[in-house]
């Protein structure tokens, strides 16, 4: 039997009869199969006798030497509390720009510029809370142009 027809008849002892619903799949696990059998064909010639383990033996260790193979190379877990040189650098807090109450109660009789940043800031009124480019020229608040006329006003 030659070497071909005897890699076929290892490969047929275990075959799995898996459908696929993409055609690669059975393909990439035919070859699969064909490199573990020529390995252990390569490593039975290689230890003889004294050493038996048949071809599932040998397939399920390949197995398991691949799913397990980079947890002994893992750092260990550390326990307990973190030392002072591997912390973060803290939070920056928000800081907020208060208004004075006698600019934000002038009545509103500047307009809104709008900003030139990319990113767009929260508005400060008390009722909206949504994305604006535009500040009040006066206190450089973010407001948005619904929210501008009540927020001088209040």
């Amino acid at each position: 039997m030659g070497g071909v027809d005897l890699v076929d008849s290892l490969i047929a002892r275990h075959i799995n009869d898996f459908r696929y619903k993409r055609g690669y799949l059975g393909i990439f696990f035919h070859l699969l199969n064909a490199a573990v059998v020529n390995a252990w064909i390569l490593w039975r010639g290689d230890k003889g006798v004294e050493h038996p383990m048949d071809q599932l033996e040998f397939g399920s260790r390949v197995a398991k030497a691949l799913i397990f193979r980079g947890e002994a190379e893992q750092s260990p877990k550390w326990r307990g509390r973190p030392s002072n040189d591997s912390l973060p650098a803290p939070i920056k807090k928000r800081v907020f720009n208060h208004v004075p109450l006698e600019k934000k109660l002038d009545g509103g009789h500047h307009f809104p510029k709008k900003s030139k940043q990319k990113y767009t800031s929260s508005c400060r009124s008390l009722a909206c809370r949504s994305k604006t480019r535009y500040l009040c020229s006066q206190g450089n608040v973010p407001l948005c142009p619904e929210c501008f006329q009540s927020f001088h006003s209040t």
